[in-house]
């Protein structure tokens, strides 16, 4: 119980600053106006995806910055 209890507390406070750094993200895309920084964000969520040792997270946290490089390239210039 207690090494469950020491690998569920890294990973739930991981899992705590993946979600507040997506927050931040979201709320910087919503700013921005230029879609080639919008995939400029998206490819450095990729690239900090690498880091990420938790493989379902950055296979989930890989797929949101593709998403997010999408929208980039997607989005027009208004």
């Amino acid at each position: 119980m207690k090494g469950l209890m020491f690998l569920g507390i890294p990973m739930l406070f991981m899992i705590t600053v993946l979600i507040l750094l997506g927050m931040y993200v979201y709320k910087v895309i919503q700013n921005q106006s230029s879609s080639l920084k919008i995939m400029i964000i998206g490819i450095a969520v990729i690239l900090f995806s690498i880091l990420i040792s938790m493989s379902i997270i950055k296979i989930i946290v890989g797929i949101l910055g593709l998403l997010i490089v999408l929208y980039g390239a997607n989005k027009s210039e208004d």
